[in-house]
């Protein structure tokens, strides 16, 4: 009894050894932005992060954004991460397992004539020695090392999806900001065109009034200088817009350029820019709109798993339980090695004690800390650039839309003066040289009218990349 009881004290005496004492960590805090109270009207928004671009109603958008999410080499990586991270998780799940294992030795030793064992079992002073057994050993997760390492792993797999969704977003707002260009260099193309057929007719009748004396040199060399300059800037605009077809081609990876092509030349006679057109009308979110954002919570996935290797790192200050066993054959004649008499096992527990490499367990544990205060720090950051981003987004694509509608102001009043100056045109009242001016200046309004119609339409395209997708409320968007 006595023996016993010494046993059972010693038993314990050993485990409390074997428990190192746990650092404490200094953990940084995790940051949130306030809930906004003054927006109790934006409950109904609704988050379509997945094909947010269908709102805008586009065929050809549609269609390049389906080549790109199709053939994109940096969303395929990303794709890749996710099913690296779904072999990760069953390898992890793999460790919480019994470990069973089919060994085979087969060998010839020399040993000493002298020797004892080579008198009983080998006179000529060789031996083949043969093995064939089935090993096993199980780990159990007293401590929840294994099970933690599985919680980190699905932690990791959905930041490599929050990752594909941060690709996807970033390749479909970089087509539809280059699309929407295209079409805007195509109405600036247009516009160009329409000048120059203008000042053309103009220099012909300058050098008309210059013949009779009635015109001047210079007034021609102004004109003339205009018609330069235009024709300066249709260079310019075909340039940009060979220079937007190799850059989709790029986000395609030169797969698709045909398909391209025959895209953008699809809207050549300028016919429909509804696109441009359309309104979104996104004026303030709440702040709960930006912690959903994909960055930010990959992030958040990101301490969350580490939060998790932390739990496993700590198991490693207890000891380990495990029970092993093995049973086969075992024979010192290879004849020998399948009969009866060869077989043997062994079934056992084990139990290990972190006693002689404590100082390598503190130190993992210190540093996964660490880098749990760096994924913390990482998302405060994120999520404070976050919100500003959508607070500049914001009032980048109201100003926009504000100088927009000054610029339609504009129009209204050039498209009067214009038309006032036709009406007298066709009365006779007014020359054509005049008539022709008021039209030029026309044009140069309506080309200040459509860059502000592009602007809106790129402000809001950034704007929906800051959200991370695209929020309606109501009615508005439906199909």
């Amino acid at each position: 009894m006595e023996n016993k009881r010494i046993f059972l004290v010693s038993g314990f005496m050993l485990f409390y050894l074997g428990c190192m004492r746990v650092p404490k960590l200094e953990i940084n805090n995790i940051e949130t932005i306030s809930k906004d109270q003054n927006l109790s009207n934006l409950v109904k928004l609704k988050f379509t992060e997945n094909n947010w671009w269908e709102v805008y109603g586009d065929e050809n958008l549609n269609k390049l954004i389906n080549i790109s999410l199709e053939t994109n080499k940096t969303l395929q990586i990303a794709f890749l991460n996710i099913e690296k991270s779904s072999e990760i998780i069953n390898l992890s799940k793999s460790q919480n397992g019994p470990n069973i294992d089919l060994n085979g030795v087969l060998e010839r030793q020399k040993i000493s004539r002298y020797a004892s064992p080579s008198r009983v079992l080998n006179p000529y002073r060789y031996t083949d020695v043969g093995q064939l057994e089935l090993g096993g050993n199980y780990i159990f997760d007293l401590f929840g090392k294994f099970k933690a390492l599985v919680k980190e792993a699905n932690y990791q797999k959905d930041a490599m999806i929050l990752n594909s969704k941060l690709v996807e977003l970033t390749i479909t707002t970089e087509v539809s900001q280059l699309y929407g260009e295209y079409l805007y260099l195509q109405l600036v193309e247009k516009n160009i065109n329409e000048r120059r057929y203008l000042l053309s007719e103009i220099i012909m009748m300058l050098e008309e009034k210059i013949k009779i004396g009635t015109g001047t040199i210079d007034e021609l060399l102004v004109i003339q200088n205009d018609l330069s300059n235009l024709n300066i800037s249709l260079k310019q605009n075909n340039y940009e817009r060979n220079k937007i077809k190799n850059n989709l081609n790029l986000l395609t990876g030169f797969k698709a350029t045909k398909n391209i092509e025959e895209i953008l030349n699809n809207n050549e006679n300028y016919s429909d820019i509804s696109l441009l057109n359309k309104n979104l009308n996104i004026n303030e979110v709440s702040s709960e709109v930006v912690e959903k954002r994909p960055d930010v919570q990959y992030y958040l996935c990101l301490i969350k798993g580490q939060q998790e290797h932390l739990k496993s790192l700590k198991a490693d200050f207890y000891p380990q339980f495990s029970i092993n066993g093995r049973y086969g054959f075992d024979s010192v004649k290879i004849g020998d090695l399948f009969e009866k008499s060869s077989l043997s096992g062994l079934i056992g527990s084990g139990i290990t004690f972190p006693i002689f490499h404590g100082g390598a367990i503190k130190s993992n544990y210190k540093i996964g800390g660490v880098d749990l205060n760096i994924f913390i720090e990482n998302y405060n950051e994120t999520l404070l650039n976050a919100f500003n981003n959508v607070n500049n987004s914001i009032i980048k694509a109201k100003t926009a839309n504000e100088i927009l509608n000054l610029s339609n102001q504009n129009l209204n009043k050039s498209t009067k003066i214009y038309l006032r100056e036709k009406e007298r045109y066709d009365l006779g009242s007014s020359s054509k040289y005049d008539y022709l001016v008021a039209k030029y200046n026309l044009l140069t309004i309506t080309l200040a009218k459509e860059e502000s119609l592009y602007n809106r339409y790129l402000q809001q395209i950034n704007l929906i990349n800051a959200l991370g997708g695209y929020y309606v409320g109501g009615d508005y968007g439906k199909k």
